[in-house]
């Protein structure tokens, strides 16, 4: 029994589903065949009216009442879709439904795609920017580097000159060399 329940589901399944699909294209043949009636009968109608214009006179061919020279023909606007030429049905409905949404998913993925790389210019531009930027911290902090070098370099030459100084006066004997003021740094 356990089984059979188990089972049940796989066994039911593929039938419904043919059973479903067999409906399917009964109703497609139905309407197909249905269609097919509404252009034969149009077909014979037009064959009659040619076979009865071949039987009329000149005078009765002229005559504008019989053969205007405009044919005007209205339908509803419901019915707009049926006489296309294609064939109507549940599977061809279908497949202008997957046609349709086709197109809907296809635009979609354009938008997408055009949002996208829109996003991806935005992005790319503003790293640009950052990119320029930190470029110009850069080299505004080497310049600030360069300017405390040059000065630590001349602040070393100037103590220098003034241990110089201090060795020679103390190497001549003098009690306290007379020092120069340091320079003072810009920041």
């Amino acid at each position: 029994m356990r089984v059979f329940l188990l089972r049940w589901p796989q066994v039911m399944f593929v039938p419904l589903v043919m059973m479903n699909l067999l409906i399917a294209l009964m109703g497609g043949s139905y309407e197909r065949i249905e269609q097919n009636t509404k252009n034969a009968m149009r077909r014979q109608r037009a064959e009659l009216m040619v076979s009865l214009e071949v039987l009329m006179t000149a005078e009765e061919r002229a005559n504008p009442d019989h053969f205007p020279r405009w044919i005007h023909w209205y339908r509803p606007k419901e019915r707009e879709e049926e006489d296309d030429g294609a064939e109507n049905g549940v599977i061809n409905g279908v497949g202008r439904q997957l046609d349709s949404a086709k197109k809907e998913l296809e635009a979609r993925i354009t938008t997408t795609a055009d949002s996208a790389k829109k996003d991806h210019n935005e992005m790319k531009k503003e790293m640009q920017e950052q990119n320029d930027e930190m470029k110009d911290r850069i080299v505004s902090l080497q310049e600030t580097v360069q300017a405390q070098q040059l000065a630590m370099e001349q602040m070393a030459s100037h103590q220098s000159a003034q241990l110089q100084a201090i060795l020679a006066a103390v190497g001549a004997g003098k009690a306290e060399p007379e020092l120069e003021p340091e320079p003072e740094l810009e920041p």
